[in-house]
């Protein structure tokens, strides 16, 4: 029969004690992408209905100063403020898409952002709609009742729908670019508010048009029909405009970063 070891003698007074070590293994690699900071798969509530304010906010500030593109910039850049911390401000389907192309936000997320959008926008719409304050007749000076600000109507020419097009896809890039700057890069909300309607309202002003820059926007104003035009200009171009934008701030960002490491090791 086998003896058991003999223990090993402790020094009188003293005690031994076990510590029991537990191993702790890393996340996985898309772990702090999707369910850290404001990127969470998980559907965000809070971010919803802010995003449901903040472009119903937007809307009606927009129907009822009839885009007036100065008033527009002072009343965005508080909505920004007020919600970035909570959603980030996008009030945009186009640009919601285009971080979520450039791999900024889940599809969760992003179908949630965009349904939330375009429900505010209606919302506004009807709301609007319901408190048009009376106007005055120029000719006869009897009330009458007001009309709703509204897109202006497409012109009926071929080249002059592609000038549109055109118009809204140059001011759309130059919008979602400004947001991919304060979205992709480390500033303050503060930096964030002014960067983003800036860009916001140089898209609108840089070339003299019509353009919206905006889905929503362009769905409270009634600019939407379904019919192939207006759906190429008001849904179609922004998109893509916002996608290109996007993919090419992130890319010239790497390549920044790139230079910067390089000449760190040099």
């Amino acid at each position: 029969m086998a003896k058991k070891p003999a223990k090993k003698p402790t020094a009188a007074g003293t005690t031994s004690t076990k510590v029991k070590t537990t191993r702790i293994t890393a996340a996985p690699a898309g772990y702090k992408r999707y369910f850290q900071g404001r990127d969470y798969s998980t559907l965000p509530y809070g971010a919803i209905i802010a995003e449901l304010l903040g472009t119903f906010t937007l809307a009606i500030v927009f129907l009822n100063l009839q885009g007036q593109p100065i008033s527009v910039l002072f009343a965005y850049i508080a909505l920004v403020l007020i919600f970035a911390p909570l959603s980030g401000s996008h009030f945009n389907p186009a640009l919601t898409v285009g971080l979520w192309v450039a791999r900024r936000m889940s599809g969760l997320r992003t179908i949630g952002y965009v349904l939330a959008q375009v429900t505010g926008a209606m919302l506004a719409l009807i709301v609007a709609s319901n408190f048009i304050p009376e106007a005055v007749n120029q000719l006869t000076g009897a009330p009458e009742q007001g009309k709703l600000y509204a897109a202006q109507e497409l012109p009926e020419r071929t080249p002059d729908l592609w000038r549109v097009l055109t118009i809204e896809a140059i001011g759309m890039f130059i919008y979602a670019f400004g947001f991919a700057r304060a979205k992709m890069s480390p500033i303050s909300n503060m930096a964030k508010g002014y960067t983003i309607a800036g860009a916001f309202l140089l898209g609108q002003v840089i070339i003299q048009g019509s353009q919206i820059l905006n889905p929503s926007l362009a769905l409270a104003l009634q600019a939407i029909k379904v019919e192939p035009w207006p759906l190429a200009i008001y849904v179609l171009t922004p998109l893509v405009s916002s996608i290109a934008a996007m993919a090419l701030y992130r890319f010239l960002q790497k390549e920044q970063a790139a230079k910067a490491n390089n000449a760190t090791t040099v």
